[in-house]
């Protein structure tokens, strides 16, 4: 599992301990990637703000910073897989744009982290309290002490400290990613729940990993109050025991595209190899 393109091109990431995360595959990632640019290119948009949902080892949301993105919000449930993508990042050197949050993904999208305000101020090195054996640790508390072990370190951004991150305030996110478990049968509920978040900016991009016998609706939310937006089936794409569906937050037809309301083909893809030209990954478009 390495990153594909872009300005940590070939880097080799790591991956958690165990089966209870699968990582997206190199050519999948790619296919993913090579299509998203293809629209943002037609769109005259940029990467902007992410956010990785069920991000497993960050593989994907560290694709995007490589890419040019210049936030990533990292939201997996498991701690130790957590550790992982601070690890990743590291690796990576982009731990200066990013934050791992250490919750459940639809109770992110309830109540995403606010923007750190002057009481939140976290140094980098030993200055952040840590509650012996975590006990009494609540949510909060959970992402706060995973703040001292890796990228996510917020200051006041009228004070901020040496070696210090602050996390930028906007609300919306430009991108993003859902790489759930395979047999999770609330994937179709999950996207509802995105839609009606009003996280994701009009005219930006919902792209879902998920089985490929899994049938989506072409459409999915409504417009409404509280910026809540209507996503529709932008592409969808199948490999193997794989597919992926990219949703635009829109009318397409408003951006220069028509809406997918049935399958894509096939995509076709080969196996690159570190420091072989990403061109060698494809999407049948």
């Amino acid at each position: 599992m390495r990153v594909i393109s872009g300005e940590a091109r070939g880097h080799n990431l790591k991956a958690p301990k165990g089966m209870t995360t699968r990582p997206m595959a190199d050519k999948i990632k790619g296919a993913v990637f090579s299509m998203l640019g293809t629209i943002l290119d037609q769109m005259d948009h940029d990467w902007g703000r992410v956010l990785d949902l069920y991000a497993g080892s960050g593989s994907i949301g560290i694709e995007a910073l490589s890419r040019g993105a210049t936030w990533v919000d990292f939201v997996e449930i498991n701690a130790g897989v957590c550790r992982v993508i601070s690890e990743n990042l590291e690796h990576t050197k982009f731990t200066g744009k990013a934050r791992v949050n250490n919750r459940q993904a639809n109770s992110f999208l309830n109540s995403p982290p606010a923007a750190p305000g002057a009481n939140q101020k976290k140094r980098a090195a030993g200055g952040l309290h840590r509650r012996k054996g975590g006990e009494g640790r609540n949510k909060e508390d959970r992402q706060i002490a995973l703040m001292a072990e890796g990228p996510m370190l917020e200051s006041s951004p009228a004070d901020p400290a040496p070696g210090v991150v602050t996390a930028p305030d906007e609300k919306f996110y430009d991108i993003i990613f859902l790489d759930p478990p395979y047999a999770d049968p609330k994937i179709p509920d999950t996207l509802e729940h995105v839609a009606r978040s009003g996280l994701i900016k009009p005219g930006g991009l919902v792209v879902i990993g998920h089985w490929p016998r899994l049938t989506l609706a072409s459409t999915i939310g409504s417009e409404g109050p509280d910026d809540r937006v209507q996503l529709n089936m932008l592409r969808h794409r199948r490999h193997g025991d794989s597919a992926f569906t990219i949703f635009l937050a829109g009318n397409p037809a408003d951006y220069g595209f028509e809406q997918e309301n049935e399958p894509g083909a096939e995509i076709e893809v080969n196996s690159a190899q570190p420091g072989e030209d990403e061109d060698t990954i494809e999407a049948d478009e």
